[in-house]
């Protein structure tokens, strides 16, 4: 049987608008009458498909309510075989979706706030999809300054550098902008009294001094390490750390080994940053309860029940 090649007839770049349906086009030369067949992102798109988001039609692929995550690279094959010739061919066509600005990371609040310390410096990004690409203006308090690119970096070194930042990307169909509010930032002091109120054999309670108001804390975060022995004998750091979005302890580590020491530290958060850790101390978790009174399905069901309350009393206070 002789292989040829089937020549292709389309642009391998196709441009299309938003929230319509589009055909991308797909033809061969000559007077043949091949099959198609197409994938996209590595998923293959069926031929018989007459209805959803994808259709193999004659001469092309119908794409509907085009979107911008429609865009890429759609691949097209096409093979024709008789009893003289087999004939096939690929080729790829780019999808490129007009669409104004969208940003690509979300960043809760406007103007979005941003804490700096001394000599630090801050990226404030504005980056984009845009189809054609995007034109960037920038401002700070209200005068524009020249950055044609889609972030910008602060070193505070000043404080007339404190103060309102705004990127504006904007092409023909639409624009979009981002605030940004430089803020001089103060880390919170670090926690001090570092105690266990509680411990049993899969949770650890701690305890600090609440921190003065004036640090305006979010919350705690907690590193607890232990030492893990594999059955092959070598033993490794398992390391650990829970965020608490509340400043009112005890605050619970669960889910932990019975009879194993942790090696935990604290430090405070506020929304410029977070403190230094605290010394570390050593906590062991108690052995494991086996009260061989109790049948041994009610002391299953026991210890479950003390492992949910300690993570029920730990969420509530999240």
């Amino acid at each position: 049987m002789r292989q040829e090649i089937l020549e292709f007839d389309s642009p391998t770049e196709q441009i299309t608008n938003e929230h319509i349906d589009f055909i991308i086009k797909c033809t061969v030369k000559g007077d043949s009458n091949p099959t198609f067949m197409w994938s996209y992102n590595g998923q293959t798109l069926k031929e018989k498909t007459i209805s959803g988001k994808y259709s193999v039609l004659e001469g092309g692929l119908m794409v509907r309510n085009v979107t911008r995550l429609d865009s890429g690279k759609y691949t097209c094959r096409a093979f024709e075989t008789t009893n003289k010739s087999s004939v096939s061919g690929i080729t790829v066509i780019e999808l490129k979706v007009k669409h104004k600005p969208v940003f690509l990371n979300y960043m809760e609040g406007d103007p979005v706030d941003l804490y700096v310390f001394q000599s630090d410096s801050v990226n404030l990004t504005c980056q984009n999809s845009a189809e054609p690409a995007a034109n960037m203006t920038w401002s700070f308090n209200g005068k524009y300054f020249v950055n044609p690119a889609d972030h910008y970096i602060v070193t505070f070194n000043r404080p007339e550098k404190l103060g309102s930042y705004s990127c504006t990307a904007s092409n023909f169909l639409g624009k979009v902008t981002r605030r940004f509010n430089l803020i001089e930032g103060f880390k919170p002091k670090m926690p001090s009294g570092l105690s266990v109120s509680r411990v049993g054999d899969n949770y650890i309670e701690l305890q600090v001094v609440p921190n003065d108001k004036g640090d305006e804390l979010i919350g705690y975060r907690v590193e607890y390490v232990t030492k893990v022995v594999e059955p092959s004998g070598n033993t490794f750091e398992s390391f650990d750390m829970m965020n608490f979005n509340t400043t009112e302890g005890p605050f619970v580590l669960v889910n932990l080994k019975p009879n194993t020491e942790y090696i935990t530290k604290i430090l405070a958060r506020n929304r410029a940053g977070f403190s230094e850790y605290t010394e570390p101390i050593v906590v062991r978790t108690s052995p494991e309860i086996i009260n061989s009174g109790v049948p041994a399905l009610f002391d299953g069901f026991f210890k479950q029940l003390l492992t949910a309350v300690a993570v029920a009393s730990f969420a509530a206070r999240l």
